[in-house]
């Protein structure tokens, strides 16, 4: 909704300004060839931010790159038809195996969220096939990247953080490189 979507650009300007050392009204922003938003003049600040129903989740981090997307569990997704259109084969694979339910969705959504962060703090967003960025199997543990677009190598360089309320929502955070960097992650409901 409207309501959530204003709210989460006033939170997101609440948490950079302190940052860039700027009122918040004096933020300005613009966005690159993707939509992806970034701060005039540069502030040496990585943002981005993800809403789902309403939940609203927000990652900053200082000379980084960050995709994040959040998604509610309990949303009506067709699970096996998404999968099999979007994911890698063995990613599809595993969530159709499992059977209809919660256990399906997070596993559905344990790819959906960390393939999406990789591509938006890529900048390219959805632009970029979806399959290509293949993501490791367990969504009980952390994810990884394994491969993008085929190449093991420039996997190696991402970083995935989960940070999810069990049955409620799953948001992934995405940085190139970041293993040594302080990230903030805040988390907002707006109802």
């Amino acid at each position: 909704p409207r309501r959530v979507f204003v709210a989460a650009r006033i939170a997101l300007r609440l948490l950079l300004a302190p940052e860039a050392g700027v009122p918040a009204e004096a933020l300005r922003f613009t966005e690159g060839p993707h939509g992806k938003p970034a701060l005039v003049p540069d502030a040496g600040l990585g943002f981005n931010l993800s809403h789902s129903g309403d939940t609203v989740v927000i990652a900053v981090a200082r000379g980084l790159s960050l995709g994040v997307d959040v998604e509610e569990l309990r949303s009506r997704v067709r699970t096996g038809a998404l999968a099999r259109r979007f994911f890698d084969a063995s990613e599809s694979h595993i969530v159709e195996s499992l059977p209809e339910g919660a256990e399906r969705h997070r596993a559905f959504f344990h790819f959906w969220t960390s393939k999406e962060a990789v591509l938006k703090a890529t900048g390219s967003g959805l632009t970029v096939p979806v399959r290509t960025v293949v993501v490791s199997a367990d969504p009980d543990a952390a994810p990884r990247v394994l491969r993008i677009g085929g190449d093991r190598r420039a996997a190696e360089t991402w970083s995935l953080w989960r940070f999810e309320q069990a049955g409620a929502f799953m948001p992934t955070v995405a940085a190139r490189g970041a293993a040594d960097h302080r990230l903030r992650v805040r988390r907002f409901r707006f109802r």
